[in-house]
């Protein structure tokens, strides 16, 4: 894992190419964000920007994951391949995937089950968005 501070200079500041999974659900994460806590776009050519923002609920991505391990054989399980298919294969086709949610509890167990499937290169951000508030930005709203 890696604290918000580490992450928002070592990562962040630096520009490394990642995408930033939140899995809280989707109403806490139109309500507060890291999607505009970056000022300005962190590589060279602005048409590719360096963080892929994808927001999956925790529940959610257990449900694709193991809907994937199984080929989707029931019609449910069709429909929840059907759900966000995109959204869950950039997370699994990106060379760095740094995980988040409030307090960091939720973003473990995600980082667990990416990890598990062989997306090796997954981080969490310890203490979530809570540690990010504490140490990065005051401003941040306290969700």
């Amino acid at each position: 894992c890696i604290s918000a501070e580490d992450y928002h200079t070592q990562i962040i500041d630096v520009g490394i190419p990642h995408v930033l999974l939140d899995v809280r659900d989707s109403k806490h994460y139109e309500m507060a964000n890291l999607k505009y806590a970056f000022p300005r776009p962190m590589v060279d050519d602005a048409s590719m920007p360096s963080v892929l923002h994808v927001n999956i609920p925790l529940a959610h991505l257990r449900r694709q994951l193991a809907v994937r391990a199984t080929g989707g054989s029931t019609e449910e399980n069709k429909n929840i391949a059907a759900g966000t298919p995109a959204a869950l294969e950039s997370v699994l086709g990106a060379k760095y995937v740094y995980v988040l949610c409030r307090r960091g509890r939720a973003s473990r167990d995600a980082t667990r089950l990416l990890l598990e499937v062989g997306c090796s290169a997954t981080v969490n951000i310890e203490g979530g968005l809570e540690a990010w508030r504490e140490t990065v930005d005051e401003a941040f709203p306290n969700i």
